[in-house]
């Protein structure tokens, strides 16, 4: 059952919910499905390759890590 009751402040329980839902942010996208980079100027990034490279790098590092750390705790053993 749904009342209309008012609180303090005179207004109800759902106007009270629904001001305190944030806006939802606009969607920005990078990549078309095919996976083409879209360019946008708020993103944009001026890297060199030495430090696409080095972020590669980091990349596989990272997710080998993960990976054994995820067999590691299958095991029972992290």
């Amino acid at each position: 059952m749904v009342t209309s009751r008012k609180g303090a402040g005179g207004k109800t329980a759902a106007k009270k919910k629904a001001a305190a839902v944030p806006a939802a942010p606009d969607l920005v996208q990078l990549l078309t499905p095919e996976g083409d980079l879209v360019e946008h100027p708020e993103y944009a990034i001026d890297l060199s390759p030495e430090e696409y490279r080095g972020l590669y790098r980091d990349m596989v590092l990272v997710r080998r890590i993960d990976a054994e750390g995820t067999a590691l705790q299958r095991q029972g053993e992290l």
